[in-house]
């Protein structure tokens, strides 16, 4: 049975197997494991099952995908020629013009061609099942191909099968107690939704006018999210499926530039469709580096360093986002990296940011924080307390700043009273000593009742600390 800790962390959706696969494969070399010698055998003399060998290339597979080694996913679809990782691997990679074809093929086969192609490959793995969630999802995949001038009543009929197709399947396999079921068709009614609304976007794209009720949409996009416990990969087909929404309205806002000549609302419009994939993929580093990821965090970093280095989007359109990719480089290299190199490179770029007056004060904080929190956990007490408190007084309303102030304060007064007292202390040394303590002891309960002012929600974290200050004060 799981401890509470381990039931809080573990991802409410995802079997118990998934997390620790993903991460061991990101661990080591991936490129190693893909070998057929390092695959479990399977044979006279296995140690295995045949159910476990099939879990296990199921696990390895779709770790692939949510570790972005589309190189590897496409040498394994090749020796096993299985047609679902193929339309999965085409979206992917968004190769739009086999993907159709591949769709194509398999949406216009009835229930009786889908019957008897199982009947005649049913050792085979390249066919599609009549019912199952992975044929919602490439009904799904249409309404994003779809979703051109021209193709509006296709389109119309489309979205009602999807509709259809997937009641159905919720129907039919609803479980009658909660389980993981209902969550995994939460997620699929969110992304038919957000195919559908994404879909009549691209197709009213033609009308520049009402370029602004696509910016509302998106809005409300940005508070429909899943729950930090949701895997990686439900991140990913979320906030990859808007990215793919966005680029496709860019490209046709681009095409009505050259017809129509450049204006005001047009460029306003592409860096907008900008700002919106760069909060996602920054998004996905902040989940990807929460789940213990971190070289797919790097991956997603990276790929919006180029858009936010550029000289041209130095305004203030991407000001916060800017701030975002040195917030989360700076977790992830203080928390990852063991090179003194790479720390010091991110110390240059946060010192740059600084020196920087365009920024917000609690955004200097807030690395600042960062800086504090660091030099803490290194045991550099000193310096902690200066940018501690150098964030404190830029904003003295963040509940993280105070609380690491008060764990430092805890730790200073902790080890002075676990330090062994000599009977024949001088009466001055003692009184310093124990007024150094009180000042300890003070800051420390101003830290934690600060930060439980700030932040009520976390009280259960906090608490535990203040109380353990006064047995410290009254043992």
């Amino acid at each position: 049975m799981l401890n509470p800790d381990e039931r809080r962390q573990r991802p409410a959706n995802m079997a118990p197997r998934e997390p620790a696969f993903v991460k061991k494969l990101e661990d080591q070399d991936a490129d190693k494991l893909a070998k057929s010698s390092c695959f479990p055998k399977a044979g006279s003399n296995r140690k295995i099952s045949d159910i476990d060998l099939r879990m296990w290339e199921g696990l390895f597979v779709k770790s692939l995908r949510i570790l972005k080694r589309f190189d590897l996913y496409k040498d394994i679809l090749e020796n096993m020629y299985n047609r679902e990782m193929k339309i999965d691997y085409l979206w992917c990679v968004k190769d739009l013009p086999k993907l159709e074809e591949e769709l194509n093929h398999v949406l216009a086969q009835s229930p009786k061609q889908i019957q008897g192609s199982i009947a005649a490959n049913r050792n085979k793995k390249d066919t599609i099942s009549e019912n199952s969630i992975a044929r919602v999802k490439y009904h799904l995949y249409q309404n994003f191909i779809l979703g051109n001038p021209g193709h509006q009543e296709k389109f119309d009929l489309n979205f009602r099968e999807t509709i259809k197709l997937a009641i159905k399947q919720l129907c039919e396999n609803l479980p009658l107690y909660l389980d993981r079921v209902h969550n995994e068709y939460h997620i699929l009614f969110q992304l038919i939704t957000e195919s559908i609304e994404g879909g009549r976007n691209i197709l009213m794209s033609s009308e520049i006018k009402r370029f602004s009720e696509f910016r509302q949409a998106f809005n409300i996009w940005r508070e429909r999210l899943p729950h930090d416990c949701e895997t990686i990969l439900v991140w990913q087909e979320l906030l990859e499926n808007r990215n793919f929404v966005f680029r496709r309205l860019s490209d046709n806002i681009k095409e009505q530039t050259r017809n129509q000549g450049v204006t005001e609302q047009l460029t306003r419009g592409q860096e907008e469709d900008q700002v919106d994939i760069v909060w996602n993929n920054l998004k996905l580093a902040e989940i990807s580096r929460k789940q213990e990821l971190p070289q797919l965090a790097n991956y997603y970093l990276q790929s919006v360093k180029d858009i936010l280095v550029d000289p041209s989007t130095k305004g203030d359109v991407l000001k916060l986002e800017r701030f975002k990719m040195l917030y989360e480089t700076f977790k992830l290299v203080t928390k990852y990296q063991t090179d003194s190199n790479k720390i010091k490179e991110v110390n240059l770029a946060a010192l740059e940011f600084f020196q920087n007056k365009d920024y917000d004060l609690w955004m200097h904080a807030e690395i600042l924080r960062l800086e504090g929190e660091f030099a803490l956990s290194k045991g550099q007490l000193n310096s902690a307390k200066e940018k501690l408190l150098q964030s404190i007084n830029k904003n003295r309303k963040e509940a993280k700043t105070w609380i690491s102030y008060g764990r430092l304060n805890e730790l200073v007064f902790k080890e002075s009273v676990d330090q062994p007292q000599s009977e024949d202390i001088d009466a001055e040394v003692k009184r310093a000593k124990d007024i150094k303590d009180e000042r300890s002891s003070c800051n420390a309960f101003k830290g934690y009742f600060c930060g439980l002012t700030l932040n009520q929600s976390k009280s259960r974290f906090i608490m535990p600390h203040i109380f353990n200050l006064c047995k410290l004060q009254h043992p």
